[in-house]
């Protein structure tokens, strides 16, 4: 459905609604009716040029596109799906307590944010694609789930007016050797000076390893080499015995 505010005056329609589009109106503010919409899955924003904030949102909502809100400023919300896919490219006015809800918040697939500089969130940074992360022990079998972060910038400095697609791979290396990880490479949209943080799951035994994120260069993806990762980071979200 398209955005009215008139929606609020049908009950009806907000109890099996599931995706509601703004793109492109000249709103300022979200009614707070919204979180009525208890079925909604999908928000579409993108291109709300006078958006201030944003209102509390309803649980069941799993993917929010916000891209080109260049007025955004505050989030009076949290997401409480944690699996939720965020979408916040050019939104450059987010102030400090939104971009800390947003980089908080469980990415899935992958959340964009502006940035020019890795969050202190991410507590293992390294400049470039690869970083080495030392354990207080080693792990016993287990399976270990990390949240990272990478920085994309163009090699030409040009700045990007649309997103461009590139693959990104992620892995870790125990003594040189690969360890599979689950994902092992997400596809973007590539916007230079944006953050891009995802989750991928891994099992080590040992205490010292290396994260690698390469962006992939090859004739499928045509403008992949303008692409590099200035800035990588990677923050421990949760250890879990394989039985």
């Amino acid at each position: 459905m398209s955005y009215n505010e008139n929606l609020k005056e049908f009950p009806h329609v907000l109890d099996i609604m599931t995706d509601l589009v703004m793109s492109n109106t000249e709103i300022q503010e979200i009614s707070p009716w919204i979180e009525r919409i208890s079925r909604l899955d999908r928000l579409v924003l993108d291109g709300c040029k006078k958006l201030l904030s944003l209102p509390q949102l309803p649980s069941s909502l799993s993917e929010l596109d916000a891209e080109d809100c260049e007025s955004l400023e505050r989030l009076d919300c949290s997401f409480l799906n944690q699996k939720i896919s965020l979408n916040f490219a050019n939104c450059f006015k987010l102030n400090k307590e939104a971009r800390d809800v947003i980089i908080q918040t469980s990415p899935y697939p992958v959340t964009i944010l502006p940035g020019k500089e890795m969050p202190n969130y991410f507590n293992y940074q390294a400049n470039g694609g690869s970083l080495v992360m030392k354990l207080n022990e080693r792990p016993s079998s287990s399976s270990m789930t990390w949240k990272a972060c990478i920085l994309l910038v163009r090699n030409d400095e040009v700045e990007a007016g649309i997103g461009q697609t590139v693959r990104v791979h992620h892995g870790i290396k125990q003594n040189s050797l690969d360890v599979p990880c689950s994902p092992s490479y997400h596809t973007l949209r590539a916007f230079t000076e944006h953050l891009y943080i995802f989750e991928f799951e891994a099992d080590v035994t040992l205490d010292e390893f290396c994260f690698e994120f390469e962006v992939e260069h090859d004739e499928f993806w045509v403008d992949s080499d303008e692409w590099m990762i200035k800035e990588c980071g990677v923050h421990y979200v949760k250890y879990q015995l394989m039985g």
